[in-house]
């Protein structure tokens, strides 16, 4: 059964959980948990005292994204910054790239896909199922960025959920941010679609400059749940 992540508790790594925009009562068979925790980030997860001082080893990170018009690189990236405020040693890689570290040299693992047309990067969903086995050895936190999640809720549209019935896989924590709409990058056909697509879901329409709707706050949230993570027990790899 997987742990719930509560206001008035401490942050416990669970296998199900959702970090959410609100705070609505948890529906009923839903595997996503809709509540977020609030508190000051701990250094000590991360291996760090307060004032910087090692406490034990420092822990190491990876995050892999997939992004198509930057903002789930930006990100990724501003988690890798404060993890490494944190004292964190934090790897961030591009999931498209030819090489990529084994999961299993890690202590947390950290993914981030873009939703593009309801769908997850499909060299994301490649590469998790390539790694599952690896994946449910180790920590891990998934991150989706989609315009759907502008509108609040933990799970918009069921992207996460589809994903992770798709793929046979579960992270231990789950969150889905809001993304952006940089309508200057993109060409005249998409910029057209996605105009549509920001109308329909009540989003700006002034394509003469881009729109950043994602929350901050819920990307330093993050942070503090994946330092927990790295605390958290690897499991035992059942492959033969």
């Amino acid at each position: 059964m997987a742990a719930m992540i509560g206001i008035s508790a401490p942050i416990v790594p669970a296998r199900d959980a959702v970090i959410a925009t609100r705070t609505p009562q948890p529906v009923r068979g839903n595997p996503f948990l809709p509540q977020v925790v609030r508190r000051p980030r701990d250094r000590r997860a991360l291996g760090v005292g307060m004032a910087g001082a090692p406490l034990r080893c420092v822990k190491r990170i990876l995050i892999l994204y997939a992004s198509n018009h930057g903002q789930t690189r930006t990100i990724a990236f501003e988690l890798e910054r404060e993890l490494r405020a944190l004292g964190a040693d934090v790897a961030v890689h591009d999931v498209t790239a030819n090489e990529l570290p084994e999961p299993t040299a890690f202590d947390a693992v950290v993914l981030g896909s873009r939703i593009q047309f309801g769908r997850h990067a499909p060299a994301m969903v490649a590469y998790i199922r390539t790694h599952r086995a690896a994946l449910e050895q180790v920590p891990t936190a998934f991150f989706s960025v989609s315009m759907a999640a502008a509108n609040g809720g933990n799970d918009p549209n069921g992207y996460l959920d589809t994903l992770f019935s798709a793929v046979g896989w579960k992270p231990r924590i789950a969150v889905a941010l809001a993304g952006a709409l940089p309508y200057r990058r993109y060409n005249f056909i998409l910029r057209f679609v996605m105009k549509r697509i920001a109308r329909a879901g009540g989003h700006s329409t002034d394509t003469t400059r881009n729109h950043e709707y994602t929350r901050w706050d819920q990307v330093h949230e993050l942070v503090t749940v994946i330092g927990e993570l790295t605390s958290a027990p690897r499991r035992e790899s059942h492959a033969s």
